[in-house]
């Protein structure tokens, strides 16, 4: 194959910050059905309700939104404040005619414990147990538009800094402001936003050590994602932020459900990938995610997320989940867990606060107590704790030569529709989102001398001075510009021209100009694409002996889609850079001094074919 390479023709030119213990899980979310107040405005017109004219109990409401009543067992009642705080309690739920207390959490007392705590109150008397639940509703500070629900947090006695997250997710009303608690017995209740905060904290630490400032990779993914909210804060994200960063900058590396182990040699090529230096998130959830679906395109069911890291010489999942009692656990006050990636699988079948109590105190079951006052132990004991919150388990892994704060940066393999051979063309951009090289990528058919299935060919390189130029030009286009400020639109131009000579005469030149107009990146796809207006321009001009010029011009102009692809690797199998060419094939070219900067004019009918014309030349910008 040393010249049938040039036949070929190709195509134009991060924390769901969970306890380990228990994020909620899809499985115990309560049926909306039954907890959904229909009017979403704090009225409640059942006869259970209290009043001084109504046998259920007498309430009193403060200013500040708190509230008391006595509630007789019988008849059940409602506790209800004036903000909308609200407690209902069905006939026969109480043993006894009780009174009950309820006071809101102040948005500074929660602000002060986590960013991620949305609303909840202090339910008295502590430890009250009912036969049948209750309904708390408790008012949220704006209402809810994320697609997952919030969480559950619990707490004993009145103190909310020892809250600890339950298994379950909080309903919600159907205008999304106000937060529904199913309660079978008295803790303090907090509603929290989803935490995915520890891996997105990682995330932008190794972003930022690559020189890719927040802004810059939020339009990134906002730029594919238009309208999507990434809070300035790392305390919390929602699953929905989370999941458009790992689209946007990620590939799916493999989903296991409930029953599904991870293979070893999978867990192994992990390990490998997060040792080059590429990250690899961890999205887990309860028996199986929900499919992907809505206005963006999401999948559902996110619970709990962790990230690869490497600790004591061993590569670790970086769990990190919601502080307050963590901080009194802990001597150092932190919320990380850390736990072998080798052994995912165990961990994915752990019952609830196992993995925490690992890391603190060494076995299952130390940190559970029977006795409700006991802050030291938050956890029920081992056998009643929900087994397997989050055996579900898709992992992801970080794309190759990822720019986090440049969505062109990478390499792009041009659509071949119509085409008859296997050559295509592939166009690298740099870190700047301009244009690096033209590549061809080949199938071997055994007449080039390596294992490689594949071999790519780097036809041209726009790094050197001397290797042709991009910039401003008298077509107005310039290289690799984005015109859309969320890194949606862009841009790109290429300039080069070939001169040939016949004994230090100019006998013809090839004169090429591409250009990628309106072009537009992938939105709300998981995938990488953009289409464009594809324009090409050859100009090739000669002279006879009496130095008498005739200039032959071709243009071709389109849509094309180029979809992201890995990189050739320069040193890996199957991958030759310009300066290995000429010992492949059969010509002479001057490729590294003041000469080609490719390897053959590209020309036919405006699509690149790949054909010699002299054995000598040399290019100029």
């Amino acid at each position: 194959m040393r010249k049938s390479m040039w036949s070929y023709a190709g195509c134009a030119l991060l924390i769901l910050a969970l306890q380990t213990g228990g994020c909620p899980d899809d499985g115990a979310t309560p049926d909306p059905g039954t907890m959904t107040d229909p009017t979403g405005n704090g009225a409640n017109d059942s006869p259970m309700s209290g009043s001084d004219d109504d046998p259920g109990g007498s309430q009193g409401a403060t200013a500040t939104g708190a509230a008391r009543a006595m509630i007789r067992a019988a008849t059940g009642g409602t506790v209800r404040g004036s903000t909308g705080l609200e407690l209902t309690i069905p006939p026969g739920a109480l043993a006894s005619d009780t009174e009950i207390a309820l006071t809101p959490l102040s948005d500074t007392d929660l602000a002060a414990l986590d960013a991620s705590y949305l609303a909840g109150a202090v339910l008295e008397p502590d430890g009250l147990e009912f036969s049948q639940p209750a309904t708390l509703r408790v008012p949220l500070p704006a209402p809810w538009e994320h697609e997952e629900p919030p969480f559950e947090l619990v707490f004993k006695g009145t103190d909310p800094s020892d809250a600890f997250e339950t298994d379950r997710r909080v309903g919600l009303s159907a205008d999304g402001r106000f937060a529904l608690f199913e309660v079978e017995h008295f803790s303090g209740r907090i509603c929290a936003n989803q935490c995915h905060a520890g891996v997105r904290e990682v995330l932008e630490a190794h972003f930022a050590a690559e020189g890719c400032a927040r802004a810059d990779w939020f339009q990134r993914v906002q730029g594919k994602y238009p309208g999507l909210e990434l809070r300035e804060s790392c305390e919390s994200i929602a699953p929905s932020e989370l999941v458009a960063i790992l689209d946007s900058m990620f590939d799916e590396y493999g989903e296991w459900n409930a029953g599904d182990d991870v293979p070893a040699d999978k867990l192994a090529e992990l390990e490998q990938i997060a040792e080059s230096g590429r990250q690899v998130v961890f999205v887990f959830s309860n028996d199986s995610f929900s499919p992907r679906g809505g206005e963006r395109n999401f999948y559902g069911g996110v619970a709990h997320s962790a990230i690869a890291e490497k600790r004591e010489g061993a590569w670790q999942m970086r769990n990190t989940f919601v502080p307050g009692y963590v901080a009194k656990l802990f001597p150092d006050g932190t919320n990380v867990v850390w736990w072998p990636l080798r052994d995912l699988n165990t961990f994915r079948n752990l019952a609830q606060g196992v993995a925490v109590e690992i890391a603190f105190c060494g076995q299952p079951g130390c940190l559970g107590s029977d006795d409700p006052y006991d802050t030291t132990k938050p956890y029920t004991p081992l056998e009643r704790r929900v087994v397997s919150p989050w055996d579900a388990v898709r992992i992801f892994v970080e794309r190759e030569q990822n720019v986090a704060c440049q969505r062109l940066a990478g390499c792009w393999r041009f659509a071949t529709e119509g085409l008859s051979d296997s050559g295509t063309f592939l166009l690298r951009f740099d870190e700047r989102g301009q244009v690096d090289s033209l590549w061809m990528e080949q199938v071997n058919d055994g007449s080039i001398e390596t294992s490689a299935a594949t071999v790519f060919f780097e036809l041209m390189r726009f790094a050197r001075p001397n290797a042709g130029a991009f910039a401003d030009n008298t077509r107005g286009v310039d290289a690799g510009v984005f015109p859309a400020e969320d890194q949606s639109e862009f841009t790109a131009a290429l300039n080069w021209e070939f001169v040939f000579r016949d004994e230090g005469e100019i006998s013809s030149t090839t004169e090429y100009f591409m250009a990628f107009n309106s072009a537009e990146l992938s939105k709300n796809e998981p995938g990488e694409y953009f289409d464009c207006d594809f324009e090409q321009v050859i100009t090739y001009t000669s002279y006879d002996e009496d130095g008498n010029m005739e200039t032959d011009e071709q243009r071709f102009a389109g849509r094309l889609r180029a979809a992201r692809v890995p990189c050739p690797e320069p040193g890996a199998e199957g991958v030759y850079t310009q300066e290995q060419l000429p010992d492949l094939f059969d010509f002479d070219f001057d490729l590294c001094g003041t000469g080609a900067g490719m390897t053959a004019p590209l020309t036919i009918a405006g699509l690149l074919t790949l054909r010699p014309r002299r054995p000598r030349r040399a290019t100029r910008g």
